[in-house]
């Protein structure tokens, strides 16, 4: 499987499944790996213009009976839906949404949670 770009369109391909969006972050991420059913990609920022990704954040798109799922292996968010672009628009909602409830109640956040908040930290920061 590899990550294709299509007239500003992202595809990840597989011997199993082709699936496109027109997102242009999606459009300038990289494939770090590709199986069957599954594609790992560096995304170099995410679209929402109040945040930034400190470094490009890897994300696995799989395919299985239900549509795409789109997962953060570091922070477990993930998001799926019947097609890829509701799927990574899902991701970035649930990514962020999960962000600010963290920084948010930062001051009183249960050790694991307080752990949590770090992996987001060093991963996103305010623009």
């Amino acid at each position: 499987m590899a990550l294709l770009q299509i007239s500003g369109e992202a595809r990840c391909h597989s011997y199993s499944w082709t699936a496109s969006v027109a997102d242009p972050v999606f459009s300038s991420a990289t494939t770090i790996d590709a199986s069957a059913g599954r594609c790992v990609l560096r995304l170099p920022d995410i679209p929402d213009r109040r945040y930034r990704l400190r470094s490009p954040m890897v994300i696995e798109v799989e395919t299985d009976e239900v549509g795409y799922v789109i997962s953060q292996p570091q922070t477990d968010v993930f998001a799926y839906a019947d097609d890829l672009s509701t799927a990574l628009n899902r991701f970035y909602a649930a990514f962020i949404g999960q962000y600010e409830f963290l920084r948010e109640n930062a001051s009183r956040l249960s050790p694991s949670l307080k752990k949590d908040f770090e992996k987001f930290e060093s991963l996103v920061s305010l623009r």
